[in-house]
């Protein structure tokens, strides 16, 4: 969901030595994080083909591609830039913390290791990870995905229609007559109740389910695993539950439209099934408003 929260975060561990990718798993055995280790560089890379890491903790002097060479072929890649990157190595002399630096590296940990700080190092990444994400994958004023990060988010469970074939549904809402309510109210309540109508879809969606804000007063819903028939239903639903909201110290009251667009019943790539979506919610609107219509 838009404001969904990891529990869980993926770790890579890079080092030749197994004895040390051993203590690592022992410091960090903990439910929260998932670990993958490689013994070097170039095995490091192989793993990233099947494995997402949130933190990446690299030993430097490594066979095959040591720490330098590996943080320099990732670092410019666009899926690595919210990745946490922390080099650990014996060599602790100022020049090599310097150069770990111009690597662009979040943290430097010496062999050996205190675990204390191992631990509260890792946490710190953790930490900054979420802030990161929540700045750069969220909208500012409703707190759910914004119009990247929920494109991007389609374009992956796509991805897994085409694959596997199960259903997925959009929902595209968008607010009816919504600049009467920013002519008549202002513009501050205009956002209130923009809030508002995220904040109470995003309570209606499963933990499987996102919304991302695509436009002024429109929303995209993305429904894995779900056909037209259950996506009506709960659009109507999320429909009757925004028309009975009283918002605001004006006590406003909204009511929205929709379009839905199933793949792979209408379409298996993201344009033309958005395009299916956007369609059926002017339909939607030409039609009178306050409804939901399946595309065509």
């Amino acid at each position: 969901m838009g404001e969904f929260e990891k529990s869980i975060f993926n770790i890579l561990v890079v080092d030749d030595d197994e004895n040390v990718l051993q203590l690592v798993k022992i410091i960090l055995a903990d439910r929260k994080y998932n670990l993958v280790t490689a013994h070097d560089g170039q095995e490091a890379l192989d793993k990233l083909g099947n494995f997402r890491p949130d933190i990446i903790i690299c030993d430097i002097l490594m066979p095959n591609l040591d720490g330098y060479q590996f943080r320099d072929a990732i670092r410019d890649r666009d899926e690595y830039y919210l990745t946490s990157f922390i080099f650990m190595s014996a060599k602790t002399t100022t020049e090599d913390r310097v150069r770990g630096i111009e690597h662009g590296v979040d943290a430097y940990i010496t062999k050996p290791f205190d675990v204390v700080e191992f631990r509260a190092i890792v946490n710190s990444m953790i930490k900054k990870r979420l802030q990161l994400e929540r700045l750069v994958n969220h909208d500012a004023l409703t707190h759910v995905y914004n119009k990247r990060k929920i494109i991007g988010e389609l374009d992956r469970e796509l991805q897994r229609v085409k694959r596997y074939g199960n259903p997925l549904s959009i929902l595209i809402i968008d607010i009816d007559h919504f600049k009467q309510v920013n002519d008549t109210h202002g513009h501050p309540e205009g956002d209130t109740v923009l809030a508002t109508i995220a904040e109470t879809a995003l309570n209606s969606l499963r933990a499987i389910d996102m919304i991302g804000r695509i436009g002024g007063e429109e929303f995209l819903l993305i429904l894995p695993e779900t056909d037209l028939n259950g996506a009506l239903i709960y659009a109507d639903r999320l429909r009757m539950m925004i028309a009975a909201l009283v918002i605001g110290a004006n006590d406003i009251k909204v009511t929205i439209s929709g379009g839905i667009a199933t793949a792979p019943v209408h379409a298996v790539d993201r344009e033309p099934l958005i395009r299916k979506a956007d369609e059926a919610l002017y339909e939607a609107k030409r039609a009178g408003r306050d409804r939901i219509v399946n595309a065509r």
